[in-house]
C-alpha cells in the first residue's frame, strides 16, 4: 500500500527536474536568439594602418591564401566537427602554433595581399588571445581590414566540453592603401536552432585604384562547411559570382581567393589525382567560361581533422583563387608547412594586367 506514494513522489520529483531543464533550456534560447550576431547585407568595414605608405600603382600583384584555423588546428590535432573528438589545444599547442602563424607571415611581409580565415579576435578556443591586435602588429606596414563571421555567446558542442564564446573573423592584408572595404553577406545555410551556433558567412571586398577609373577588387572568401545542400551552397556563390561579374563589367580587376570548402572545378575528372575527393566540386560555369581558376594541381591544401597529422590522413585541396579575363595568371603554388600550424596549406599567386587593348583581342 505505501508503493503508490512512493512511486507518485519519484514521479512528481521526474516531472520538477524535467521542468526545471526544459525551463533553463528555453531561457537559454531564448538568451542565444537575443544575442544573435545579425548583420546587415553590406556593412563598410575601417581600414587599419601602423605605418601609411604612399600610393602605389604597378601592373604585378602577389597574393597569399590561408585559413590559419585560429592556431588550434595544428599536427597534433583532430577536431569533433570532423569525427575528432578535441575542441581546443593545450596553451602550450596553441602558443607554438600561434608563434610558427605569426613567424611565416613575418617571412612573407613582401607580399602585396594577405587573405587570412578562421583568425580569432577573442575566443575560449584560441586562449582569448586577440590574433587580429598580433597579425597587425607584425604587418605592421600593411594596411588592415578585418570582418566578423562568427559571433556567438555561448557554443554548447560538445556538451561534455563546449566551445563557448566565440568571436572570429576574416583579415585583408595590403600593402596599398584600400579605396574602400565592404562586408558583404552570403546567404544564411544552416536552419533553426543550428542558425544560432554557426558562422554568419561573407566575403570581405576591397577596392584598390591601380588605373585611372580602374579599381583591383580583392575579394577574400570563406564559404560553407558541413552543409548536405548544394542548393544552399550554390546560393553563396551566386552572390560572389554577381558581384565579381558586375565589377569585371565595369573594367575592374577582380581576383577571388580563400577557403571555398569545395574542390575546384574538374578536380573530380583529373586523370590521375592523389587526393580526397570531397562531394561538391564547383561547377565550371559557377563563373563566366572566360574566368580562370587558379590552383595547385601537385599539393593538398587542405587535411582531414577525424584524427592528428598522420600516414593516411585524407587531404584535398579547398583552398585556391577564380580571376577575371584581364589579369594573367603567372605563378600558383601551395607554400608547404607540411600543416604543422593549420589544417590548411597557405597558397602563393602572382598575377599581371593583360593591357586593355591585348584583353580585346
Amino acid at each position: 500500500m505505501k508503493i503508490k506514494p512512493v512511486f507518485y513522489t519519484v514521479l512528481k520529483l521526474f516531472l520538477t527536474l524535467l521542468q526545471g531543464i526544459t525551463g533553463l533550456f528555453l531561457l537559454f534560447m531564448v538568451y542565444i536568439a537575443f544575442t544573435d550576431y545579425t548583420p546587415e547585407k553590406k556593412i563598410p568595414l575601417e581600414i587599419h594602418t601602423n605605418n601609411p605608405k604612399p600610393a602605389y600603382v604597378g601592373s604585378d600583384f602577389s597574393f597569399l591564401i590561408w585559413n590559419t584555423g585560429y592556431a588550434g588546428l595544428g599536427a597534433d590535432m583532430d577536431f569533433f566537427y570532423d569525427g575528432g573528438k578535441s575542441v581546443r589545444p593545450s596553451k602550450e599547442k596553441f602558443q607554438k602554433y600561434m608563434t610558427g602563424i605569426l613567424q611565416f607571415l613575418d617571412k612573407n611581409d613582401s607580399l602585396d595581399f594577405v587573405l587570412l580565415q578562421e583568425v580569432d579576435l577573442m575566443a575560449k578556443r584560441s586562449y582569448k588571445y586577440n590574433q587580429v591586435t598580433a597579425i597587425e602588429n607584425r604587418l605592421n606596414g600593411f594596411y588592415s581590414v578585418f570582418s566578423k563571421n562568427y559571433d556567438v555567446a555561448f557554443v554548447p558542442m560538445p556538451p561534455t566540453n563546449p566551445m563557448g564564446c566565440v568571436e572570429a573573423g576574416m583579415m585583408t592584408l595590403s600593402q596599398m592603401k584600400p579605396d574602400t572595404a565592404l562586408r558583404m553577406a552570403l546567404p544564411q545555410v544552416y536552419s533553426w536552432p543550428m542558425k544560432y551556433f554557426m558562422l554568419d558567412r561573407a566575403a570581405v571586398v576591397t577596392h584598390y585604384p591601380i588605373a585611372k577609373k580602374k579599381d583591383l577588387v580583392v575579394i577574400n572568401i570563406h564559404n560553407s562547411a558541413y552543409v548536405d545542400d548544394p542548393v544552399a551552397l550554390e546560393k553563396e556563390i551566386d552572390v560572389i559570382k554577381n558581384y565579381a561579374t558586375k565589377q569585371y563589367q565595369a573594367g575592374n580587376y577582380v581576383v577571388i581567393g580563400g577557403d571555398w570548402n569545395q574542390n575546384p572545378p574538374e578536380f573530380h575528372q583529373l586523370s590521375e589525382n592523389p587526393f580526397h575527393s570531397l562531394d561538391y566540386q564547383l561547377k565550371k560555369t559557377s563563373l563566366e567560361k572566360s574566368w580562370k581558376w587558379a590552383w595547385d594541381r601537385w599539393q593538398p591544401t587542405n587535411r582531414s581533422l577525424d584524427k592528428p597529422l598522420a600516414e593516411g590522413v585524407k587531404k584535398t585541396i579547398i583552398d585556391f583563387y577564380a580571376l577575371s579575363p584581364n589579369l594573367h595568371i603567372e605563378e600558383i603554388k601551395v607554400l608547404p608547412l607540411g600543416f604543422d600550424f593549420s589544417d590548411h596549406e597557405p597558397v602563393y599567386l602572382r598575377v599581371s594586367v593583360i593591357p586593355p587593348q591585348k584583353n580585346q583581342k
